[in-house]
């Protein structure tokens, strides 16, 4: 059993091996000695969040803080809980109240790269970069704190500082693969300057960890189709798929039959129905598959002087949750059950708890726009709990959306994209599902835009889109590349690019493939 004192560092290095429960035990065996030890409840709370077990990790937290009010780092692993609950607004309040703290002192680098964490997980990278940057500087050797400056500049579309630094951790660990993936995105590759060697020996170690080897796959499959050697791309993102899809519990009928349930269930009647929702502010969602172009379009909405996005975040999934818990008692209902449940929730209380989760209030001088796309699922909720929300809805050609989504390495609920028959299958239900919200939803609160027609014609596209928003024209949408604001989504590097139209049909250089999921989408879409 390690000592208290050295807890930390051990709990640490079994959570990177992936020991989730060895690393609790860890902490535990200290606890039985010293219930009031307040950095093995903190560490008891790395555990859970790690786990992915927030509820449990903030509990930990508390009970940290609860015995060293004062210590800024318990108050950092808080935020960070607060965050990973959805509560951002309360997460970013500590992070201020911590930052006081610490950019007074002369601290750790480990705590300032903590901070810088709980800021980004709020969204807010131009308060992280310069504890990232300050923990780099202090512990040069820390290949973990330069790959965290490296996503940050990526966020704030600092690429170039992004490669650098990126280059510096892989100089101090050639295996890194979470930075060789980063540093593959940041720009087309070139036969003059790309990285396939190192890949392709990463790709070779296998005793690597299984999600590193992964990352290694897909990294390379994207620099190999950057180099235009399409068949080794293919069979290099196919790798890491078939590497990924055996190593998570997944079951896509189980998600298909939560679509069905929503368009059973979720009719106009069904809705109006429901209670009262909140009115009120209008805020805005943009939903759709991801890598659909719902970053693009977030993007150049937030380049509106009337628009403020907040990134992607799951407020509206935890307020139903939240509300949730207390209807059902106890109850446990499967995704499928939930769904009929779901619409006797107080939809007045979950507007206002949604309003309250982003920070929007009455009278705020913007409209606030969430991009999860995964709330396509909800659009009929959200309707129901906020009347006056506009949702616009990205569509995207069946077959370049299905395989965008193939080639990227997507985490959360999106692990229908690493087989292609249960693609196709996933894509199906899907646009099943927003014909039901285009004939169920008003035509002024739910409007679809099609990915092909905006990056062709942007001006009318944008023009269209505004104007169900209620909202004057501005040409600073169209300049969206030369905003300050950061994005740390998938498309993160994609869209400093601004407006391109090279992805536009690029499933045919890989059509032979694609075949299995090409025959699904022909048996089964409508047209």
């Amino acid at each position: 059993m390690p000592a208290a004192d050295d807890l930390d560092i051990h709990v640490a290095k079994l959570l990177r091996a992936q020991q989730i429960e060895d690393a609790h035990a860890a902490c535990v065996d200290v606890l039985r000695n010293d219930a009031d030890c307040a950095p093995a409840w903190c560490a008891v709370s790395r555990v859970f969040l790690h786990a992915n077990r927030p509820a449990e990790a903030l509990r930990a937290s508390e009970e940290a803080c609860r015995r060293a009010p004062e210590d800024p780092g318990f108050r950092i692993q808080q935020g960070l809980c607060l965050a990973a609950a959805g509560r951002m607004e309360a997460a970013r309040k500590v992070a201020e109240t911590a930052a006081a703290r610490v950019t007074a002192q002369n601290v750790e680098p480990e705590l300032l790269s903590n901070l810088g964490s709980l800021f980004s997980a709020c969204e807010a990278h131009q308060q992280a970069l310069p504890c990232f940057q300050r923990a780099a500087e202090a512990a040069p050797r820390r290949g973990d704190f330069l790959f965290n400056l490296a996503t940050t500049q990526r966020a704030l579309g600092d690429l170039e500082g992004a490669e650098r630094a990126c280059d510096s951790a892989i100089a101090l660990d050639p295996n890194d693969c979470q930075a060789h993936y980063l540093r593959s995105d940041l720009r087309t590759q070139t036969e003059e300057r790309n990285h396939v060697p190192a890949l392709q020996a990463l790709t070779r170690q296998e005793q690597l960890p299984v999600t590193q080897r992964v990352l290694a796959w897909f990294a390379l499959g994207k620099e190999l189709e950057d180099l235009g050697r399409d068949d080794a791309a293919f069979e290099a993102l196919q790798a890491g798929a078939a590497l990924h899809r055996a190593s998570i519990r997944y079951d896509v009928d189980e998600d298909i039959e939560v679509i069905e349930r929503i368009i059973a269930h979720h009719r106009s009647d069904a809705l109006e129905a429901c209670s009262e929702g909140r009115a009120g502010p209008a805020p805005l969602f943009v939903v759709g598959l991801p890598r659909s172009g719902t970053t693009l379009v977030e993007r150049m909405l937030d380049a509106h002087s009337a628009i403020r996005s907040v990134g992607e975040r799951n407020d509206f999934t935890t307020a139903m949750s939240t509300l949730a818990a207390s209807s059902w008692q106890g109850r446990r209902l499967s995704r499928a059950d939930q769904v009929e449940q779901l619409l006797k929730l107080d939809m007045n209380a979950l507007g206002q708890l949604y309003c309250e989760g982003i920070g929007m209030t009455d009278g705020a001088p913007a409209q606030v726009l969430n991009k999860l796309p995964i709330n396509f699922l909800y659009c009929g909720l959200i309707h129901a709990a906020l009347p006056d929300a506009r949702i616009v809805a990205l569509r995207r050609e069946a077959r370049d959306s299905c395989f965008a989504a193939f080639k990227a390495f997507l985490t959360g609920p999106y692990g229908f994209t690493y087989d292609l028959e249960e693609l196709g299958r996933y894509y199906l239900a899907f646009d099943r599902l927003m014909r039901h919200w285009r004939d169920t939803l008003p035509a002024d609160r739910f409007v679809e835009v099609h990915y092909e027609a905006l990056v062709h014609d942007p001006e009318a596209e944008m023009r269209r889109v505004l104007a169900v928003l209620d909202l004057d024209w501005e040409p600073n949408v169209l300049e969206f590349q030369r905003s300050r604001s950061s994005s740390s989504t998938a498309s993160a590097s994609q869209i400093r690019r601004g407006i391109y139209t090279s992805s536009v049909k690029k499933w045919e250089r890989h059509a032979a493939r694609l075949q299995p999921l090409l025959d699904i989408l022909e048996a089964g879409l409508e047209d």
